[in-house]
């Protein structure tokens, strides 16, 4: 496997995709960060080429620690009814080695986003003076999804 390759599959997976692919952001950064890891280590008889994956590699931790901290990534992730926990469980050693998230935190993640959401929408949807409610419009719901997700996700 060579450097750029994971590289090109994670933004084919993520642009390629007619619909949103919100979802899918945590679980190709984490496929990528684990790919790019296997690729680095086996960089060690290529020394121009260590460098430059150690800083593709800081880059894309950065954007992944970054993704981490916004709960809409993982409430998106576990949304989605081919992904929800079954990503996490499958590279919880690795996920919890390098970035210290098991299965229950981003559950406890997920329930805070779902109270917040709620709570927010009992809040809209509370009598108005004149007795009406207030009705929020929703997306329509996605029914089915166009593309089948990488083996690896």
């Amino acid at each position: 496997m060579n450097l750029l390759q994971p590289l090109s599959e994670a933004t084919e997976m993520l642009c390629a995709s007619k619909y949103p692919s919100l979802n899918l952001a945590l679980p190709v950064y984490m496929v990528l960060m684990k790919q790019l890891k296997r690729v680095q280590q086996g960089l060690y008889d290529q020394a121009q080429l260590i460098q430059p994956a150690t800083q593709i590699i800081e880059k894309i931790e950065q954007y992944l620690r970054d993704a981490l901290k916004k709960p809409i990534y993982i409430t998106s992730m576990i949304l989605d009814p081919t992904i929800k926990t079954r990503f996490w469980k499958k590279y919880e050693a690795f996920i919890i080695e390098y970035y210290n998230l098991s299965v229950d935190n981003i559950s406890v993640t997920f329930h805070k986003m779902a109270d917040k959401f709620k709570d927010q929408n009992n809040k809209n949807n509370q009598p108005t003076p004149t007795g009406a409610t207030s009705q929020s419009s929703a997306a329509p719901a996605m029914t089915e999804n166009p593309n089948t997700i990488s083996s690896e996700i």
